[in-house]
């Protein structure tokens, strides 16, 4: 709920400073670097078309066990002293299709990740970087795809492993990077630059030479 008044007395659910009811506080343990892994394929040969997705989420038992372990916590700090002085409660009401599960219990929680998770939408990894002998590796070091001139791949899809963040701010790394590798591949290519150093000049100057 966004705030109206910014006064710290706001109510959450009327956005006025008067008739409060307790605030809600939401806590989400989140899984950033699964060990599931799903895959992508071409829907048709038009490129407008989209893609199907597999992602195969929770298939690794292990990526269960990590969300179960952080709910798990969450309602251990939410049971600390220091929150415990603010009056805050858990909220156990059954997830819906989980209503035969005793809550706190393992079955509960498992019930719950696989009924009410979403994905955080920063999928990756389908073009991965690599060497031309990996038959996996899609792109090589300067994202240029295998096989093909003349095309770069830059987002998320190049890494080969998922990064434990989110990946927006890699993504302008990647691509400030590469806009200096397209440049210098431009300039070798078609214009070639002699360095002119200097007894008399500390440091040495690029001088392009006409072709």
């Amino acid at each position: 709920m966004c705030s109206k008044s910014g006064g710290p007395r706001e109510c959450e659910n009327t956005r006025n400073l008067q008739n409060c009811t307790k605030r809600r506080l939401f806590a989400r343990p989140t899984l950033t670097i699964p060990e599931s892994r799903g895959y992508l394929k071409l829907n048709s040969s038009n490129p407008l078309d989209y893609p199907l997705m597999y992602p195969h989420y929770f298939e690794s038992q292990r990526d269960i066990d990590i969300l179960v372990d952080g709910i798990k916590l969450i309602i251990k700090l939410a049971n600390t002293p220091a929150l415990q002085k603010y009056g805050l409660t858990i909220d156990t009401t059954p997830a819906k299709g989980c209503k035969n599960y005793e809550f706190g219990s393992e079955q509960y929680f498992v019930c719950t990740l696989r009924r009410e998770t979403s994905p955080e939408h920063h999928q990756g990894g389908t073009t991965k970087m690599g060497p031309v002998e990996d038959r996996k590796a899609v792109v090589d070091n300067h994202l240029r795809v295998h096989g093909i001139e003349n095309i770069r791949v830059v987002d998320t899809s190049i890494f080969p492993t998922l990064p434990n963040c989110n990946p927006t701010s890699l993504i302008i790394m990647t691509a400030e990077k590469v806009s200096d590798l397209i440049k210098e591949a431009w300039v070798q290519d078609r214009h070639p630059i002699a360095i002119l150093s200097s007894q008399d000049c500390a440091t040495s100057l690029p001088v392009t030479i006409p072709t």
